[in-house]
């Protein structure tokens, strides 16, 4: 019987997880400011709201782009490791007909995502894209294109995460587990 309960307390902690840590810096522009990020374009800003779209729930600011700008940031990541980008995206001033709207992600250099939908929705929207790290140091670029847009794009919430992995302990002991179940009925 002590083998049993071991083995499931071996079970059920091995089926814990620790919340994995943001590997982007200032994701959810708390400071204010674009600190630990780097900008290119002018019509950048980080807002407490845009035209009445407010950050999403519990976050106090929300970045906003007029016109053709990035913004990126470089972090270390592990070879081979899966991670996932997610991010919150919506459009402060209403629908957008007007073409050549874009919003893009990449990773080395490489392209993760583009939407170049009318991006007319003025509610929050989060996205989660997954990628496998080719180096130990990660450049992470967004390039948002509103500069013939009828609005602004709006995000917030960037994060890169490692990918959650099942639990090789758990497995074990949910397997051992089983195992010891199995002898002990043959007896």
């Amino acid at each position: 019987m002590k083998k049993i309960i071991v083995l499931l307390f071996i079970g059920v902690a091995g089926t814990i997880s620790v919340p994995a840590q943001n590997l982007i810096l200032n994701g959810n522009f708390a400071t204010g400011d674009f600190s630990d990020w780097t900008v290119t374009g002018s019509y950048f800003s980080v807002k407490s709201s845009s035209y009445g779209t407010l950050p999403p729930a519990g976050d106090s600011y929300l970045a906003e782009a007029d016109g053709n700008e990035t913004l990126s940031q470089t972090f270390a990541t592990t070879i081979g490791q899966n991670y996932v980008l997610s991010l919150a995206n919506a459009n402060g001033r209403g629908p957008n007909n007007q073409g050549g709207v874009y919003f893009r992600g990449s990773i080395n250099g490489t392209t993760l995502f583009t939407d170049n939908t009318d991006l007319s929705n003025t509610s929050w929207l989060t996205s989660s894209y997954d990628f496998t790290a080719t180096t130990a140091s990660t450049t992470m670029l967004l390039t948002l294109n509103f500069f013939n847009a009828n609005g602004d794009g709006l995000f917030d919430n960037v994060s890169v995460t490692p990918a959650p992995e099942p639990s090789v302990l758990a497995l074990s002991g949910l397997g051992g587990l089983g195992g010891l179940l199995m002898v002990r009925r043959r007896k």
